[in-house]
């Protein structure tokens, strides 16, 4: 999942100077798989891939009463059909993403409580740092067909995270 994240390296260079980050978080992903395969496969057999939403962030919710969670990804159900650590993980980014690690944790803490699920946290810097990933990779996609501040910015912002994310696979 994280060896397209390579496709960008040149550009992430060029912009930031981070291919050596790009590198080591390929290096510390695929590392973590390799060894911890058997979580993927054990997720699944308890039940844990399923239909999720696919895209869960904050900029598809609204804090209404009740809440309403939004834009889940309905063009291909496979994109959607995910280990529920995967959303776990993307919301809890996002809110690190956005300054609010305090808000992160506190939504990791209530789903696991709801959930009583005791083997996502194993895989949830794994996600974090996959989410990272994909924001990354699309900031510098965008920044190599429209060179801007803001999206160099997105992209040092993702590799960061990725990367601290990534020390603790």
């Amino acid at each position: 999942q994280f060896a397209d994240l390579g496709g960008v390296r040149e550009t992430a260079e060029k912009a930031c100077g981070m291919g050596e980050k790009m590198d080591f978080i390929l290096k510390k992903a695929a590392e973590f798989v390799s060894k911890n395969h058997f979580l993927f496969l054990q997720r699944q057999e308890r039940g844990f891939v399923r239909d999720c939403h696919g895209d869960l962030h904050s900029g598809n919710i609204f804090l209404t009463e009740p809440i309403a969670i939004f834009d889940c990804i309905e063009f291909n159900k496979s994109f959607r059909y995910t280990d529920t650590s995967a959303d776990v993980g993307f919301m809890a980014m996002d809110l690190d993403a956005h300054g609010r690690k305090d808000l992160s944790q506190l939504f990791i803490l209530e789903y696991l409580r709801l959930s009583e699920d005791r083997g996502m946290p194993a895989l949830l810097d794994y996600y974090k740092c996959y989410r990272a990933n994909v924001r990354a990779k699309i900031a510098a996609l965008t920044y190599a067909q429209h060179p801007s501040e803001e999206e160099k910015r997105k992209m040092e912002k993702y590799l960061l995270l990725a990367e601290e994310y990534a020390r603790h696979l």
